[in-house]
């Protein structure tokens, strides 16, 4: 229960903490633009998929692109959704553009830059959602509606306010950095495997001269330890050799063992329990590493809330670009090439 109550304390203080913190810098405004946008996009096609029998084709100049969707949905909730969504959509926006020019020491300018952008998307989407409704789904597609890419082309202007000077310094608007902000708590976590010297070299750093330990220690004996904190870059190293075994494991089967039933047993079973396998360990090294970055592992549950996902996604990123992609290169490569 104590670890509960310790996680919701650390969860309360990142609550406050994002409160008084309102400033992007460079490199958290574009992952939270970059998060934001495909995030909003999918969730429009996802949409519009389910006002249309549950797919709907989305043309480009050279390649089509088909959206799915096992939501069905009528055309007055599809109407209702689409407008909660465009307006969280402005609202989001907006946001991110007045936390960027806050990290400048530009708030009146920010605020007027991000209610332009906000009217701007709420008066193209809202016009794009009318045609959606008025000329029906067949006329639909992404080359042929010109405000469903005048609000494309404002969501992808944002990005120009990554040129902004970052200040380096506190402001009234927040700490210059995430790690500043938890500087003064105290982290109650202890390291995975104790590894680190202030002298160490970059195998050292990486964890190489350690990597069967560390190993060990995150797919089998402490696989579900959750009450530690662990490195970026152990987790991208205990994903990518987890990965290349289960390739080189498949490689083998396939081409080298010419049993239908050992085949069966692979593809059907075996290849399913390294999926799951994998994915368990990332739970445990993804609370480890929310530790070790000074947020709460209540932040996981995030992952299943719309919109909330895309801040622990951006917690995540934040932490470690390389440790997603591998663990998202991992699942994709068992469940479609095994």
């Amino acid at each position: 229960m104590s670890y509960i109550q310790d996680e919701y304390y650390i969860l309360k203080q990142n609550l406050i903490m994002l409160k008084h913190n309102i400033r992007l810098n460079k490199i958290e405004y574009t992952i939270a633009l970059l998060l934001f946008i495909f995030y909003t996009l999918y969730i429009m096609g996802y949409l519009l998929a389910a006002f249309s029998e549950g797919i709907i084709r989305l043309e480009f100049h050279s390649f089509d692109l088909f959206m799915l969707s096992d939501l069905r949905i009528t055309e007055p909730v599809y109407i209702i959704l689409a407008i909660l969504q465009l307006l969280i959509c402005a609202t989001g926006m907006s946001r991110l553009i007045q936390y960027r020019f806050n990290d400048s020491d530009l708030h009146t300018g920010g605020k007027l830059v991000s209610y332009g952008f906000a009217f701007a998307l709420i008066f193209f989407g809202g016009i794009y959602i009318y045609r959606v409704f008025s000329t029906g789904l067949n006329s639909v597609t992404f080359e042929f509606s010109l405000y469903f890419w005048m609000s494309i082309r404002i969501m992808l202007l944002a990005f120009l306010f990554i040129l902004l000077k970052h200040i380096p310094r506190d402001l009234k608007y927040g700490s210059a950095s995430y790690s500043a902000l938890v500087r003064n708590q105290k982290i109650i976590y202890h390291d995975f495997i104790e590894y680190r010297k202030s002298d160490e070299s970059i195998i050292e750093y990486i964890g190489l001269n350690h990597i069967f330990k560390v190993m060990k220690k995150t797919f089998i004996t402490d696989m579900l330890h959750i009450k530690g904190r662990q490195s970026r870059s152990q987790i991208i190293c205990c994903n990518i050799i987890f990965i290349i075994t289960v390739a080189l494991l498949n490689q083998i089967i396939s081409t080298m063992i010419q049993s239908q039933f050992v085949s069966h047993m692979w593809h059907d079973y075996i290849a399913y329990i390294f999926y799951y396998w994998l994915l368990l360990a990332n739970i445990g090294m993804i609370i480890r590493r929310l530790h070790d970055s000074g947020a709460s592992a209540l932040w996981l549950l995030g992952l299943w809330i719309p919109y909330v996902n895309i801040y622990v996604l951006y917690l995540i990123l934040l932490i470690s670009l390389q440790t997603m992609f591998w663990v998202c290169l991992g699942h994709f490569y068992i469940v479609i090439f095994l």
